[in-house]
């Protein structure tokens, strides 16, 4: 015959099974959730990026055009100009793989070589991790921790992108540049 001690102590034995299992289908749920909402982000939620794009800040004139999605990618490039002269120019490529949708780019220096292969990096990438209708965020894993890319319609049809933590670009107070859209036959350059 059992002592009731024995009876007790038999639950709670299962208690801390219960418990693990539960922690590990807690987990499972969270990776399967997670891999769902990879599969479901797609370029073609990026056509909103298609464009030519501007800004001149502190006497430097940015510019950066967006292919629209085709052939499993998104292709842009990015020129800065100071008084006729470029600084640099961004190469990007934007594709869906098989682990979802990247963004991959290198900074060119004026002598064609990138500010990455000089430090010996490979090309910065960004994975694609939220859409809405008129916006996208990319994560990179950084030596410090994430760094977020976001790209932003705005209701008056400029293209808003911040980078940084993702408490920054939750926050009211992130800096994003404004680039204005141009049309195709607009003369660029300073």
């Amino acid at each position: 015959m059992k002592s009731r001690r024995a009876e007790r102590r038999g639950p709670r034995r299962f208690r801390g099974l219960w418990a693990c299992a539960l922690s590990v289908l807690s987990v499972l749920f969270v990776v399967v959730a997670s891999a769902k909402a990879q599969e479901s982000l797609e370029l073609s939620q990026l056509d909103f990026l298609t464009g030519h794009w501007t800004r001149t800040t502190d006497g430097m004139y940015v510019e950066q055009v967006f292919l629209p999605p085709a052939g499993g990618t998104v292709v842009g490039l990015q020129r800065r100009t100071r008084e006729g002269a470029t600084l640099v120019s961004y190469f990007f490529i934007i594709q869906q793989t098989e682990d979802g949708v990247v963004c991959r780019f290198k900074h060119f220096e004026n002598d064609y070589v990138t500010y990455e292969d000089r430090n010996q990096t490979g090309p910065r990438t960004f994975a694609l991790i939220g859409t809405s209708p008129a916006s996208a965020t990319f994560e990179e894993q950084g030596p410090d921790g994430p760094v977020y890319l976001r790209y932003r319609l705005t209701e008056t049809d400029q293209l808003a992108i911040a980078v940084g933590s993702l408490a920054e670009l939750g926050s009211n107070n992130v800096s994003e540049s404004l680039h204005d859209r141009i049309d195709q036959g607009h003369q660029t350059g300073s």
